[in-house]
């Protein structure tokens, strides 16, 4: 109950009329009360917007980053999710904007009204008893449960646990050393020559490894191209873009075995002339979607813990009937 409920609810039952003064003071802190409480609020809502809208980015960047299809999938979807999160905590917000509000004018109106009434001669018995048993149930009332201390040692354990893992999962990267790595095929492009033509060749592959790793290498400036590989005469095991900043993230998730393979490839942009190489390489092979679909839930619940908390911390301080 907020400081003033008291002395106002006695100014209902009082006969005497209350001092000018003492209602221009209790307008004032009913004002000052309810728009601190709003401000608080706001001050949720605008900390869960800017968290939503730097994860909005950050994804948005690797989204147009990335050259895996399935990892812009997971991305998109995780972009959709934050965006429609914004939308649900502004309607939290304004249903709450709209609760204060409207408890404000009523409170009001009862300063209003307990300014009025002793001219009457003050409340009638019924009415009064009416109040004080509203007074005892308010009094009774049950207060918003607060966590227990094992809820807490849970919740503090799983945020560290989803830190950590965030951690390790954003840290561990494909392995694009080329220490022993083979060379299967190379092939100098020249914007000039080759820009916006869709070529073809074949290459052999002698010794088999992991997986491929093709790497686009501009002179200078920016690169990127559209490639398919795949054993001759059989349906392509890659299709999709690559430039220059896939050597830190790309590998084909198919090995190189043995026998004879056909590339093909249409560059697309190109400051200067660039080299086109495929390595085999025997690093294991990360499945990118499982790992980024982890590093977004770990991500998640180090965020939502945080603001979930303080978002109780704040509602219960504010009114215990909105924390429970």
């Amino acid at each position: 109950m907020d400081p003033f409920e008291h002395e106002l609810r006695n100014a209902l039952r009082s006969p005497a009329p209350m001092p000018a003064t003492d209602v221009v003071r209790l307008n004032q802190q009913i004002a000052r009360e309810y728009r601190r409480k709003q401000r608080v609020a706001g001050r949720i809502l605008w900390v869960f917007l800017a968290g939503s809208l730097a994860a909005i980015l950050f994804m948005y960047w690797l989204f147009f980053d990335t050259d895996d299809p399935k990892l812009t999938l997971v991305l998109a979807i995780g972009i959709i999710i934050a965006f429609e999160g914004t939308v649900l905590m502004k309607l939290w917000f304004w249903v709450l904007h709209s609760k204060f509000a409207t408890l404000r004018e009523i409170k009001l109106l009862q300063v209003l009204i307990a300014e009025r009434l002793p001219a009457a001669g003050g409340l009638s018995a019924p009415d009064d008893i009416a109040l004080a048993a509203g007074d005892a149930a308010a009094d009774e009332r049950p207060k918003a449960p607060w966590p227990t201390l094992p809820w807490r040692i849970a919740l503090g354990l799983v945020w560290l646990g989803a830190l950590a893992g965030w951690i390790y999962c954003f840290s561990v990267r494909p392995d694009t050393s080329l220490d022993n790595a083979v060379l299967y095929y190379e092939k100098t492009l020249e914007p000039g020559r080759d820009i916006g033509k869709e070529w073809s060749d074949i290459f052999e592959v002698k010794q088999g490894m992991n997986c491929f790793h093709p790497i686009l290498k501009p002179a200078a400036g920016h690169a990127q191209a559209q490639i398919k590989v795949g054993p001759e005469g059989k349906p392509y095991n890659y299709q999709g873009p690559l430039n220059d900043h896939s050597r830190f993230w790309f590998r084909t998730t198919f090995g190189a075995t043995a026998g004879r393979y056909v590339i093909r490839a249409k560059l697309e942009q190109a400051g200067a002339g660039c080299t086109l190489r495929v390595y085999g390489t025997d690093a294991p092979k990360i499945d990118r979607y499982p790992h980024a679909f982890l590093l977004m839930i770990l991500g998640g619940i180090v965020v939502a813990i945080p603001i979930v908390w303080l978002q109780y911390r704040a509602l219960r301080r504010l009114d215990p009937d909105l924390a429970r």
